[in-house]
């Protein structure tokens, strides 16, 4: 009996620090708490299981395996936030050949400074050609009251929409998951749009802003949406 108490102690002292409260997205509101919440409880060596846990067992986020790239994988997790914009979580990790964690990414931002980073293209190496730099949207119908398209500059080294590893993008987007305070714009710069917030793939669902939307629609009612709030370049 003594013996199984001892083992059954040990579980709980080794258990990740997720299992002992159910991660939700929606819990986190700044693209820095993520930063930290990764930093915390994924540490490069980690797991892909323990992601798979948290992100997509719990958070019910979407896995997304890279077309091209192995042990490369992103889960989305959208939210309407009270129909003003459409929040993206894009969590995307390197994972070695035994499923170990390299790197995690938060939007495209790399988690951890001292870790290998896959950099995309990059805008300086440009040198003409076939090198096309275009200006693009995302669509988010969902956002009816706001930012319905968000806009971003995408560099493609060859021209080819079909072949991603060479592209790279320019944008800016809200800091914050809140409606009624989207926190200062964040510049992404030289990101890999595949684990950007303008990524085209399509998560599962958009999920409902678990929020009391009442504050944004306050302070928006009678006033014309500024899209800069939104991430939105023009």
């Amino acid at each position: 009996m003594r013996a199984a108490v001892v083992f059954l102690l040990c579980l709980l002292l080794s258990a990740p620090a997720f299992a002992a409260e159910r991660f939700r997205f929606d819990n986190i509101e700044t693209l820095d708490a993520m930063q930290k919440y990764i930093r915390r409880n994924f540490p490069p060596g980690s797991a892909r299981e323990d992601l798979h846990k948290a992100f997509v067992l719990q958070g019910r986020g979407s896995l997304r395996h890279h077309p091209s790239q192995k042990n490369v994988e992103k889960y989305l997790y959208d939210i309407n936030l009270c129909k003003y914009y459409v929040w993206r979580w894009n969590i995307s990790a390197d994972f070695d050949p035994d499923g170990k964690l390299i790197q995690a990414y938060v939007n495209g931002l790399p988690v951890f400074p001292n870790a290998p980073v896959k950099k995309p293209s990059d805008f300086s190496s440009s040198s003409g050609g076939k090198t096309r730099l275009s200006r693009m949207s995302r669509d988010w119908p969902q956002a009816t009251k706001g930012a319905k398209q968000v806009y971003y500059m995408l560099l493609d080294m060859d021209g080819n929409d079909m072949t991603i590893e060479d592209q790279s993008l320019v944008g800016m987007g809200p800091s914050r998951a809140d409606p009624a305070n989207f926190g200062q714009l964040v510049k992404y710069s030289e990101i890999d749009p595949w684990r950007s917030i303008f990524d085209d793939d399509l998560a599962d669902d958009v999920y409902d802003y678990k929020g009391d939307c009442r504050k944004a629609d306050a302070q928006y009612l009678s006033k014309t949406i500024m899209e800069p709030q939104h991430g939105v370049l023009k």
